[in-house]
């Protein structure tokens, strides 16, 4: 049978604590600080800790742990300081830990799904319920998660969204009139021909342009690839080298992919409102049109130009079924 090391603390008079660990060192450890912490005054038990700690203060000890030194490393802890944003906010930030119930996260779910999407619930859930497993697991606080046994949302059915029939042609005269923002026609232009996603292609540099290669430098893709090069169909090249005049210092077009995103979102409301376009249209929209025109290029001879593999290294995507 495996061994087990019982520690019984006895100090002064204090009620006994006592423990149960797998190994000696942490058996060890944690009669050695139980005894400071007593001394001291500031032991708090498993029990009464979820009663003294927030739903906030854990999840800025969670983020405070989080490491930094990968891309995708510092991708998860910038989900999480967003996720953090988000129950500080809320009515839950402010509970302690111990006191939050499934209602609690029930009504949180239910008033984050009139503002955002159920995707975006589903992982402000999710992290929520990290914070709680390590309370649980590393904190060594006493608690019931509250996000289990909580239904979470159903995301819709991904987006089919084409453009139809002289939609593009509509899209980009009515974006060519935007002339304080002149940069919103050739990026939706770009993003058609490139099948590149939005936040890629806002960050790009004008170094990062390779004309001899046709091919774009990029230092971070979604997946955790870092410092690649990825091709770029020739019209989508031809997009660039005609908007080359009216490049950003910093970033070939002038914004960052939240300004691109708030700008794009609402240039498609207005365009819908006016009936230019007959149906709600995303600028990830774009990417979606771009990956099937690259499915659909085909040579002289009629015969399809691009194979699977080939396609992804245009797209990014990691995985045929994503693709």
């Amino acid at each position: 049978s495996k061994k087990s090391y019982h520690v019984r603390v006895r100090y002064k008079d204090y009620p006994t604590v006592s423990r149960t660990f797998k190994t000696k060192t942490r058996a060890d450890r944690f009669g050695q600080k139980t005894v400071h912490d007593l001394d001291a005054g500031t032991y708090v038990s498993k029990g009464a800790a979820s009663k003294t700690v927030t739903l906030n203060e854990a999840f800025e000890k969670f983020i405070d742990a989080l490491p930094e030194k990968t891309h995708t490393q510092r991708i998860y802890k910038k989900n999480h300081v967003s996720y953090a944003n988000i129950v500080r906010q809320s009515e839950i930030g402010k509970l302690k830990l111990g006191n939050i119930r499934k209602s609690h996260m029930a009504k949180f779910r239910d008033q984050r799904l009139k503002v955002v999407s159920a995707q975006t619930v589903k992982n402000n859930m999710h992290g929520i319920s990290r914070v709680y497993k390590k309370a649980i697991s590393d904190w060594d606080i006493s608690v019931e998660n509250p996000v289990t046994g909580v239904e979470r949302p159903q995301a819709p059915p991904p987006r089919d969204r084409r453009l139809e029939v002289g939609e593009m042609e509509l899209i980009l005269e009515e974006a060519r009139k935007l002339t304080k923002q002149p940069w919103v026609a050739p990026l939706i232009e770009f993003l058609i021909y490139s099948a590149f996603r939005l936040g890629e292609a806002c960050r790009i540099r004008p170094k990062d342009v390779l004309w001899s290669t046709r091919e774009v430098f990029m230092q971070t893709r979604k997946g955790g690839k870092v410092d690649i090069k990825v091709p770029v169909p020739q019209c989508a090249s031809d997009v660039l080298k005609e908007f080359e005049p009216y490049w950003g210092g910093e970033t070939v077009f002038h914004v960052t992919p939240n300004q691109a995103s708030s700008v794009l979102g609402k240039f498609h409301q207005n365009l819908l409102l006016r009936g230019v376009i007959k149906n709600p249209l995303r600028a990830h929209d774009y990417r979606h049109e771009g990956t099937s025109k690259l499915f659909e290029l085909k040579n002289s001879d009629g015969q399809l130009v691009l194979t699977v593999p080939y396609i992804m290294l245009f797209t990014g995507h990691t995985s045929v079924d994503v693709l």
